[in-house]
């Protein structure tokens, strides 16, 4: 994937505001140079998706020459796996029991890998992938976790919590994170938001990919895509990568152009660049998927039978 293959490595390369960036420098580099008594060493990196709040993370390593030590999210469990692991004997983990065990790891030893010892000035533990809450109770395990790690953390932390758009704010997963943030600023962290990526940085960008791939794009079709991406650079080169995939392109249509011409299925490409504006029916998706485990009773009846 070329979002894979194009990412920044540089802070030169990267499509943020640069005062974002500079910011959140800023703080990385007075947590490395001494202990901040009375300071938080957790800095809260929200923003929608999308905008290069990891990718700036890793940049900012990178030029400090520091290591990151990241929260790997464990592989889901299948339920037929779990249904054998009860049967042997073990206990059926949840993405959030797991990150309690790696806060508590954290919290108590500081470093998170031997491997690292001795090393704490010059690490930055990133929390990139948080466990979705869907139930008040869940919620309140991750808020008590991440209250801890603010308040206990002994190296510098950045937490990366994705904003979701205010139309999806009916699912308590999403409406949730806003509640979080207050909460954990509250208790000490410091806080930066990042702003959806302009589309000159994203047309700048996709301009630059063009060139590295031998792709004859034109410069309409990326400032479609560039505006429809709704400041989502990844998105963004998602999209331009599906249209390189196209062997004998057609043209673009913009979204109205598209809605005046019912036909145009026919005659043009009319991929929908625009990002999505809801994604309820995704949640509502996933919760039908991942619906809620069965009890030990119910496990212990089945396989009686």
């Amino acid at each position: 994937m070329w979002i894979d293959k194009h990412k920044p490595h540089f802070l030169e390369e990267l499509a943020v505001q640069k005062k974002k960036v500079e910011e959140v420098k800023t703080w990385f580099e007075e947590r490395q140079k001494a202990a901040m008594d009375g300071l938080s060493n957790v800095l809260l990196v929200a923003g929608p998706s999308g905008v290069g709040k990891t990718a700036t993370i890793h940049a900012i390593a990178s030029n400090l020459g520091v290591k990151i030590w990241e929260w790997t999210t464990p592989t889901p469990t299948v339920w037929p796996e779990h249904l054998h692991n009860s049967n042997s004997g073990l206990k059926y983990m949840s993405k959030l029991d797991e990150f309690e065990v790696f806060v508590e790891r954290v919290r108590k030893y500081g470093l998170t890998s031997p491997t690292l010892k001795g090393s704490q000035a010059s690490v930055i533990l990133l929390v990139d992938d948080l466990p979705v809450v869907n139930v008040r109770a869940a919620y309140g395990r991750l808020q008590r976790c991440l209250t801890l790690l603010v308040q206990l953390v002994r190296i510098p932390t950045a937490i990366v919590i994705t904003n979701y758009d205010k139309d999806d704010s009916a699912d308590f997963s999403t409406r949730c994170w806003e509640e979080l943030l207050l909460s954990l600023h509250s208790a000490g962290a410091c806080k930066v938001n990042f702003n959806p990526v302009t589309v000159n940085s994203i047309k700048k960008t996709l301009t630059a990919i063009c060139r590295k791939e031998q792709c004859e794009v034109g410069a309409d079709s990326i400032d479609l895509i560039a505006k429809a991406s709704g400041g989502d650079i990844r998105q963004a080169i998602n999209s331009l990568q599906y249209l390189c995939l196209k062997p004998h392109r057609r043209p673009i249509l913009s979204s109205k152009e598209r809605l005046d011409n019912a036909s145009c299925l026919d005659d043009v490409f009319c991929l929908p660049f625009g990002k999505d504006e809801n994604l309820s029916l995704f949640h509502a998706l996933g919760k039908f998927l991942h619906n809620k485990r069965e009890s030990e009773h119910t496990i212990a009846s089945g396989t009686s039978d």
